[in-house]
Order: C-alpha cells, then structure tokens, then sequence
C-alpha cells in the first residue's frame, strides 16, 4: 500500500516544463524553420560524407555549436547562414525582392 503523506513530503514538484512548453508555443514559427533547416543541414552532411567536427572547422566555430545548430536550437545569424550556405552549397533562405 502506498503512504501517500511520505510520497507528498519527497516528491519535489518540478514547474520547468511549464516553462519549456510555453517557450515552444510562444517561439513555434521560429522552431519549424529552425527545424526544417536542421534538416536540410543534415541531409546534405549525409550527401556529403561530411562530419558535424568537419563542418564545425569550415565554419570556424565549435562542433557543440553544429550540433545544436543540426538540433535546431541554434539562432543563428545571417552570416553563419550565408557561411553554411557556401560551405554544404545549399539554400536555406530564400529572399525574394519587390517587383520594381
């Protein structure tokens, strides 16, 4: 039989996916493309038999940093971007100008 006052008086309440699921919701346009282009990030790694530590080194920065950047997690910047753009030779924004 359970003593639900001992279990009440060890258990620890834990409120911090509350917290992560409404950062989920509240960033969810930017973690589909984040995302999407982790995706992209990957398939061209395995089409490329290139490694995360190799990408890493192309680009100047840490692997951690790749891996979050293939985990989606990474904000990246415009010029990381256009860096990852060149190095795997893919597209992954797509700017159309007015019509003049």
């Amino acid at each position: 039989m359970v003593n639900l006052d001992k279990l009440n008086n060890i258990a620890t309440p834990d409120p911090s996916w509350m917290l992560e699921a409404g950062d989920r919701i509240q960033n969810k346009e930017w973690l589909e493309k984040s995302g999407k282009n982790a995706l992209k990030i990957l398939k061209e790694l395995k089409n490329t038999s290139m490694t995360q530590k190799e990408l890493a080194d192309k680009l100047s920065i840490t692997p951690q940093q790749v891996n979050n950047i293939v985990k989606g997690r990474e904000k990246l910047t415009l010029k990381t971007i256009c860096k990852i753009e060149k190095e795997l030779n893919i597209e992954m924004i797509c700017i159309d100008l007015p019509k003049s």
